[in-house]
């Protein structure tokens, strides 16, 4: 849904110092902050039930069950009048022997990102992003 992506940017320009958006792929918005090197946030807008959200953030920062209680998104199977199954989290903590970690969401409705929580989220991911690129200090 288009109104989702649109309310995301407005809750990313919200951020201090806001990071610069990219729209030059047809299937994808990336957000970044020069002069840092790697993107933070990814939109992938070629999903036909939903958006695909990925965020790069320092390790360790989040722990992925305590992240997917705290947003609180209900599981596929939950969601009446959707083609689309599945019991899982929609919400992955990658680690990896990158320096960073991935978080990755899958965000169906606008009201699964205007919750304090969510904003919360952003908010820590994004000075956690900032820190791994030398942007901020600790």
């Amino acid at each position: 849904e288009p109104k989702t992506l649109i309310v995301l940017r407005r809750l990313i320009k919200r951020l201090p110092p806001p990071p610069e958006q990219n729209w030059q792929h047809p299937d994808y918005v990336l957000f970044q902050a020069p002069p840092a090197k790697d993107w933070w946030a990814r939109a992938r807008t070629d999903k036909k039930w939903y958006l695909d959200l990925q965020f790069h953030t320092e390790k360790g920062l989040f722990d992925e069950a305590d992240l997917a209680r705290q947003l609180a998104l209900s599981t596929w199977n939950d969601i009446e009048d959707l083609p689309k199954y599945g019991e899982g989290a929609r919400v992955r903590v990658h680690t990896g022997a990158a320096g960073y970690d991935r978080v990755a969401m899958q965000i169906y409705e606008v009201g699964d990102i205007t919750t304090l929580e969510f904003e919360q989220f952003l908010a820590a991911c994004y000075e956690g992003y900032r820190r791994m690129s030398g942007l901020e200090e600790d």
